[in-house]
């Protein structure tokens, strides 16, 4: 009626808040805050070096800009490190393969020993997970070197001169290596009289028997 009193709202325009600071948070906890101060996300997914998976890397607008309610904000997450190929390092020397294991990204797993009559010892046999397979980056790689051949027991071959020693180690993949002792007056020359190893030990194909030999 004419005479009576009208109130009137006057809008301000929208609403202006200053934008959250959600980078390094995860991402379903950075979009429900967001979404609590009425600010919409779009979200994209990358790979990264440094940060966890599922945690936001970037957001623009960058946190303290004034926006307005119902924005936009458009966050970047991290998908993990870009998955890598395990490197073939078999036959290799342990260490070199080591090595090359870390260059790739990966961490080192457990190192074992098995023994391999067509590997050196100290060469790599295989790896767990094996060459070419894609892991992320600092997945253990597990590793088995080789012990050499299988060990056998020291022949005896004391008694035997020195030349027939060395052909009945060499028939059983064996190497000799002669080091002297003097003769006493009498005794006879050019006999083994004591071995390294022993007779019976252990000794790997390929490995030096050392034999004293009386000159």
């Amino acid at each position: 009626l004419r005479g009576d009193s009208v109130s009137v709202i006057v809008s301000r325009g929208p609403s202006r808040i200053p934008m959250v600071d959600v980078v390094g948070s995860a991402k379903d906890a950075a979009i429900r805050l967001l979404k609590d101060v009425g600010i919409e996300t779009k979200v994209d997914e990358r790979n990264d070096e440094d940060v966890a998976p599922g945690q936001v890397i970037s957001q623009v607008p960058s946190a303290g800009q004034i926006i307005t309610g119902g924005s936009q904000v458009s966050l970047v997450v991290s998908l993990g490190p870009v998955a890598r190929t395990v490197p073939d390092v078999t036959k290799l020397p342990k260490e070199g393969a080591l090595f090359n294991i870390g260059k790739a990204g990966f961490a080192l797993g457990v190192v074992s020993y098995l023994d391999d009559p067509k590997l050196p010892a100290n060469a790599v046999i295989s790896t767990n997970p094996a060459a070419s397979e894609s892991r992320p980056r600092d997945t253990p790689v597990d590793v088995v070197v080789s012990s050499g051949p299988t060990p056998v027991q020291a022949p005896s071959v004391i008694g035997q001169t020195f030349e027939a020693a060395t052909v009945s180690l060499l028939n059983q993949g064996l190497i000799a290596a002669q080091t002297s002792t003097p003769a006493a007056p009498g005794e006879v020359l050019g006999v083994v009289v004591a071995q390294d190893p022993a007779p019976g030990a252990a000794i790997r194909p390929g490995q030096l028997m050392t034999l004293t030999v009386r000159r």
